[in-house]
């Protein structure tokens, strides 16, 4: 029978080794806390990365892609740690065994926000305040300062007044790692380090971290 936990093992001893030729130190930390993710205490490892998972691979990073591939020894990291160094801050989105880590390339940090919209009818008769998702900033916080990724995506909503010099609303694609208890819906805010608020139209817990669509909600 093949022992796949000793070969894990062996491959992550050369991974580490491999790393401290090839690659510089990264600061690795685990998210304890969904309102501090980043703690002050770090471990450190060296580590090799690569935009493909060949580990000769000399091809550069494109536009649009957040995805690279990290050797290095794993043995003490999990997914959803966040490693960050002289090439920029990642995220463990993968740790499949006996193949590459998957990382994500984080360009943003952001902040997400419950909705608390009004209900009509909740508070007694007559006229109620507009019963929609437009109190972001009145939600709790369920997750703030957290390193993500952040990018562009190929299409826009068609602005409703319609005048000659509208430009469609666009939206952004968000990768950032699932925290244990925190769950993103539809309808709840998020705003970035630069001050861009976008609500959040759909969102999709996968087992490599959370998947969102967002569309521009203003500054």
């Amino acid at each position: 029978m093949v022992d796949v936990v000793a070969i894990e093992r062996h491959v992550q001893h050369g991974n580490g080794i491999a790393a401290v030729k090839l690659g510089p130190l990264y600061a690795f930390v685990r998210p304890s806390n969904p309102l501090a993710p980043i703690p002050g205490a770090y471990a450190y490892l060296s580590a090799f990365l690569t935009t493909d998972d060949k580990s000769a691979s000399t091809k550069a990073n494109t536009y649009g892609k957040p995805l690279w591939y990290g050797r290095f020894d794993r043995t003490t990291t999990l997914p959803g740690d966040y490693m960050i160094g002289q090439a920029g801050t990642f995220f463990i989105a993968a740790q499949q065994s006996l193949l590459t880590t998957l990382l994500v390339e984080c360009n943003r940090v952001i902040t997400v926000r419950t909705t608390t919209a009004s209900v009509a009818g909740a508070a007694g008769f007559g006229a109620q305040p507009y019963a929609d998702n437009t109190e972001r900033f009145n939600g709790v916080i369920a997750m703030a300062g957290w390193p993500a990724s952040i990018l562009a995506g190929t299409k826009g909503k068609s602005n409703e007044s319609q005048l000659p010099g509208d430009v469609r609303t666009p939206w952004v694609a968000v990768l950032v790692p699932a925290y244990p208890g925190v769950t993103i819906r539809t309808g709840d805010q998020l705003t970035d380090d630069l001050a861009r608020t976008f609500t959040i139209s759909s969102a999709e817990l996968t087992d490599l971290g959370w998947r969102l669509t967002a569309e521009y909600a203003g500054t």
